[in-house]
């Protein structure tokens, strides 16, 4: 399945990358309509959401190693971070 893609060379679990695609149906499960992004944006929500992944999996994920393999910038990758809080903050309900 094509979820094992979105993972960093190709190291996360097969339990990570469920959490991954989960995080993703979330997300978009709570979008009244999909918001329009940038490449940019994608690419730092791709980082935010392989973090999380990590992070739910109880991994601990380096920030700057996931920055270093999207390419993106430590504030993308907060901004893009903080657009998952609010699925995440669901589940620790």
């Amino acid at each position: 399945r094509r979820q094992r893609q979105m993972c960093i060379r190709d190291s996360c679990s097969e339990r990570e990358a469920k959490t991954a695609v989960s995080l993703w149906d979330r997300y978009v499960g709570a979008q009244e309509r999909l918001p329009r992004i940038s490449r940019a944006q994608e690419v730092a929500l791709a980082a935010a959401i392989e973090y999380t992944a990590r992070t739910e999996c109880g991994g601990k994920p380096s920030r700057a190693d996931i920055c270093n393999a999207y390419g993106v910038s430590t504030l993308r990758l907060d901004n893009a971070l903080k657009k998952l809080l609010p699925i995440t903050a669901q589940e620790e309900k």
